[in-house]
Order: structure tokens, then C-alpha cells, then sequence
């Protein structure tokens, strides 16, 4: 599945940014996954949602882990995963439980290396400039954009392309989400590559 907005999509999380990012932490910080009482019950639909706002912050707006809110952030959702594991929600039969907690550990992965935005950014190199990036090497070039403007999400909303050159299993030809703008991420891939060569 993949989950993207464009920056004209809930708006309010482009405005606010950080600023929204201790209240999501404190929704994370109360919920107790062992509680399951009607308050139990609330909270953890809180902080359900949270979890789910701040990867989408981490991939439209900056990237969480180069503030100290967002570090918070991401350490909140790993206290979370923990307490949800001593809870056994991650073996747990009930699906929906194993779920949430999967889901969540899949967030966290985001959050703290390549998300959305870095696939995004990954897809449109290749595309348009036909440059092909490992894990590592779109790890590395994330790391790099983060040290020189930890808001490079924002700097280009994202369109579907269809590449006719891919095609599924079914004969199709494979959708991609890439940058509208793709110039300050190409040239950014530069600025990467010349810094690593030294």
C-alpha cells in the first residue's frame, strides 16, 4: 500500500508541523495496550491515530528524527511497540491486534530510515534521470538531505506516473508516485555523490 499526500491534502499537518508532534506523543504516551476498558479502548483509537499522523508528517513535511520533537516522537512509538509486545499483541490470535502491532513496526521502519518520500524520490531518479539507487545508497542520500534541510518532503508535491516500460504479473504497466519537481532532489543527488567521493 502506498500512503502519500500531496501538500495540498490535510493542509493543517503542513502548517502545523512540529507543532503538532507533542500532542501526538502524549496520545502515544497514554495508552496502555494491557487496558481494555471502555477509557482503554479510547486511547488506544488516539493513538492508533497518532502513530499513523506522524509517518505521514515524517514523509509531507520533515523528517521527525533531525528534531528533538520528532526524536521524541519515534521514541514514544518504540515504547509503544514494546509495550505492545509485553502485552502480546504480537502473537496474538486475534488479528486485529497482531495488526496494529505489525503495522506499527512498520511505521517505526519509516520513520527511522526510508519512507514514502524516499521511495518517491528513489522512483523519479530512476525515471527521469535513469539512476538507480540501492537501499543503501537511498539510505545514505536521505541521511544527506536530512543534514542539509530536514524539510526536503515538502519541497515538491507527488504525481502517479505510469511506466510502460514495467509491467505486472497481469500485463499492466507498473504506477509509480514521483516528484512533480524533481530538480533540487537530482541536484541534491549530486551534491550526495561528490561528498562521498572525497
Amino acid at each position: 500500500m502506498v500512503f502519500w499526500l500531496t501538500t495540498t491534502d490535510d493542509s493543517y499537518l503542513h502548517r502545523d508541523g512540529l507543532r503538532a508532534v507533542p500532542y501526538l506523543v502524549m496520545s502515544i504516551e497514554q495508552y496502555n495496550p494491557t487496558r481494555e476498558d471502555a477509557r482503554g479502548r479510547e486511547r488506544a483509537k488516539r493513538a492508533y491515530a497518532s502513530t499513523t499522523f506522524l509517518p505521514v508528517i515524517d514523509a509531507n513535511v520533515l523528517r521527525l528524527r533531525a528534531s528533538d520533537e520528532g526524536r521524541k516522537a519515534i521514541q514514544a512509538m518504540r515504547s509503544l511497540i514494546e509495550r505492545m509486545r509485553v502485552a502480546h499483541f504480537d502473537t496474538a490470535e486475534i488479528y486485529d491486534r497482531r495488526n496494529e502491532y505489525e503495522i506499527l513496526v512498520a511505521r517505526l521502519k519509516e520513520v527511522e530510515g526510508i519512507n514514502y518520500c524516499d521511495e518517491a524520490i528513489r522512483s523519479t531518479l530512476r525515471l527521469r534521470y535513469n539512476i538507480s539507487l540501492s537501499d543503501t545508497e537511498l539510505l545514505d542520500l536521505t541521511n544527506h538531505m536530512i543534514s542539509q534541510d530536514p524539510y526536503y518532503p515538502s519541497w515538491s508535491d507527488r504525481e502517479e506516473y505510469k511506466d510502460l516500460t514495467q509491467h505486472n504479473e497481469a500485463g499492466n504497466p507498473i504506477w509509480y508516485v514521483i516528484m512533480k519537481k524533481p530538480e533540487r532532489f537530482y541536484n541534491a543527488y549530486f551534491e550526495y555523490k561528490a561528498k562521498s567521493a572525497r
